[in-house]
């Protein structure tokens, strides 16, 4: 049995094959006809997890039966609670929080924060194997993009990143330092108030700059979202 995981953001398509060693990422694409070109191999059955927009997802849809010729099970958070309830009402949660919580937190009993650091940043508190709740924030790229376009701020096109201990002292390093630990700085309250929590799991492309500022316990997790898709098809298929 060959299967294969989707998970199509708002920006890019990531694609891997599940397996019982674990996923095979294949790796990311912008367009649909990108991600099919990227796969080489017939599949069995296709796992897709989806963010985009309507339109977006139609096209993708379309490809998939139009190249493979096997019907998507496309995740929505209201046909597989039972495996992770939430305080949401589904519809409200983006299916791709939802998935990396379930890749994160395990356990039915076991509680964490899980944190994905993409183009938006979103923080969510599992207590108990419960999701209580969390935030968004905008990414570290859309902030610095924000803050640049709202002042007359001229600054190089890259960051500057430096220590997350030293006060910065010029205006690159106060903007790329500043980001990361404001995030950091709710990361770590609300890791405070959960009781024996499990460390942090934090994903998404930005994970290993909120790592570098995080001095509670943690541990990178990457895709969160195709390995939350992983364990959800082996939950309901096996």
């Amino acid at each position: 049995m060959r299967r294969l995981l989707i998970d199509q953001g708002n920006s890019r398509i990531k694609a891997a094959w599940d397996g019982p060693e674990g996923i095979d990422y294949l790796g990311t694409a912008e367009k649909v006809d990108e991600l099919v070109s990227i796969i080489k191999d017939q599949p069995s059955s296709i796992w897709l997890s989806s963010v985009a927009a309507g339109n977006q997802q139609q096209q993708l849809l379309d490809a998939i039966e139009s190249y493979w010729g096997v019907p998507a099970t496309r995740v929505r958070i209201a046909d597989y609670q039972a495996h992770l309830s939430t305080a949401y009402r589904p519809d409200q949660l983006g299916v791709d929080r939802w998935l990396a919580m379930l890749a994160g937190v395990p356990g039915d009993n076991l509680s964490a924060l899980v944190v994905d650091a993409g183009t938006a940043i979103t923080v969510d508190t599992v207590v108990r194997g419960r999701h209580e709740g969390g935030y968004i924030l905008p990414g570290l790229t859309l902030t610095r993009e924000a803050l640049l376009s709202g002042t007359a701020i001229d600054l190089p096109g890259e960051d500057r990143v430096g220590s997350c201990e030293a006060l910065a002292t010029e205006t690159g390093a106060a903007i790329s330092q500043g980001m990361p630990l404001a995030v950091v700085a709710l990361v770590e309250r609300l890791f405070a108030g959960i009781r024996d929590p499990q460390p942090v799991i934090i994903g998404g492309g930005d994970a290993h700059r909120l790592a570098a500022c995080l001095q509670v316990p943690h541990v990178i997790v990457e895709n969160l979202v195709l390995k939350g898709l992983s364990r959800l098809a082996l939950l309901e298929e096996g």
